[in-house]
């Protein structure tokens, strides 16, 4: 088929009523970062840094490619992040001050930066650089800032996320790469201890561990830090190294907690999509209300090729036309000749698994229009003829017509 599907978009992540912005505070802010002075975390594909309170926001990358996964050196003046510039994700460091951002790896791998050494001279990042054919991101190297030398492996067989001790010698990490990170309440074999490593004798003691998904260590003074959902939602938990006892940080129901960071004697997290912040002395938890201002060029409406998304699709009766959904819009795309038809235009909706009635006069489809999805019939042109609420909010999927095109079922 030689038609192409485009879609006109206006992706709406900041609502705007007649051209003025309604203020709120900002979600989807991720991957944060702290230091004694300032938070930075990765939103809309850039880096941003911001007082401990979220004040005084500012962008601290700009490019067109994707930069993300931002870590404070220990003097807070400089942050690592990971770029996907020149066509590849690569290491690169950009004072916390503004300026052009340097590159420090170059292999044609993804890179991906885990930290900083605690004399500051190197950045640590995951690569899979010496596992072909196989290559996942799971060895840890680092590599000096000053653009010097060679990356050093750091020996550690298989890591995907850990903290050195204050000294350096030892360090907390996570082994496994988790594949599915939003399986909640999972056990299996993705899950695993905290391990502390000695990195010169390389021996290992594990945290006490009850099969929980146990993430993101952060070793601060003579606790570990990290995330585990041992009481059935994600949160903070500390193990001290001195008591050898476990302790729950955060009680946190509703949403997991995610990508936990450490730095200055705080840490930083994720959740419901807001970050929070938490002294490790003690204290509750501090919510932080953050909104990102921007002129943000994938906001506005504009053309996009959807050719490459399309997820569902169900072919008409006559065989003339397919019913495609893409980018969250159905599409009636014509064998050979006629237009294609955009049926549902629906900009900040997911409209997906599009369903063709026998009789060839219907068109179900599933809709997220109002926070649930429901069951939308329309006519060839899209036109709505009926929206069915459906009990029991889940998510709903392969609708199929009886013979008769007078029943769904799904």
């Amino acid at each position: 088929m030689k038609t192409q599907l485009h879609i006109l978009t206006a992706l709406t992540l900041c609502l705007f009523l007649e051209n003025k912005a309604v203020a709120q505070a900002t979600r989807l802010l991720r991957t944060p970062a702290i230091s004694a002075r300032h938070i930075a975390f990765s939103y809309a594909g850039d880096v941003w840094l911001a007082d401990h309170d979220g004040k005084n926001l500012r962008r601290l990358t700009t490019h067109v490619g994707q930069e993300g996964d931002p870590h404070f050196s220990p003097d807070g003046n400089t942050v690592a992040f990971t770029a996907e510039y020149d066509g590849n994700a690569d290491v690169f460091t950009v004072p916390v001050t503004g300026g052009e951002p340097k590159r420090l790896t170059w292999h044609p791998l993804p890179d991906v930066v885990k930290g900083w050494t605690p004399d500051g001279k190197q950045v640590v990042f995951a690569s899979g650089r010496h596992n072909a054919p196989y290559s996942m991101p799971d060895h840890f190297w680092k590599v000096s800032t000053d653009g010097k030398g060679l990356e050093e492996s750091l020996r550690i067989p298989r890591v995907w996320y850990g903290s050195f001790s204050p000294d350096g010698k030892r360090m907390a990490y996570q082994m496994v790469f988790p594949w599915e990170v939003e399986f909640r309440n999972y056990r299996g074999g993705q899950n695993g201890p905290i391990r502390l490593i000695d990195l010169t004798t390389f021996e290992e003691e594990k945290l006490p561990w009850d099969g929980a998904n146990d993430q993101h260590p952060q070793w601060v003074g003579d606790e570990v830090f990290f995330l585990s959902d041992r009481d059935y939602a994600m949160n903070v938990w500390a193990y001290s190294l001195k008591t050898k006892q476990l302790r729950q940080v955060t009680k946190f129901k509703d949403f997991d907690c995610k990508n936990l960071s450490a730095g200055g004697g705080m840490l930083i997290f994720e959740n419901g999509g807001y970050l929070h912040t938490l002294d490790t002395k003690g204290g509750e938890p501090k919510k932080l209300s953050i909104t990102v201002e921007g002129d943000f060029a994938w906001a506005r409406p504009h053309w996009e090729k959807v050719e490459a998304n399309v997820a569902d699709y169900d072919l008409s009766p006559s065989g003339k036309r397919v019913m495609f959904s893409a980018r969250g819009d159905v599409f009636s795309v014509p064998g050979e000749k006629g237009d294609v038809r955009n049926l549902s235009s629906s900009s900040g909706v997911a409209d997906r698994s599009p369903a063709c009635s026998p009789n060839g006069e219907k068109i179900a489809y599933f809709s997220d229009e109002g926070g649930e999805y429901q069951l939308v019939v329309a006519d060839n042109f899209g036109k709505i003829e009926k929206k069915i609420a459906l009990q029991n909010p889940t998510f709903y999927y392969t609708p199929a017509w009886s013979p008769d095109s007078k029943y769904l079922a799904f």
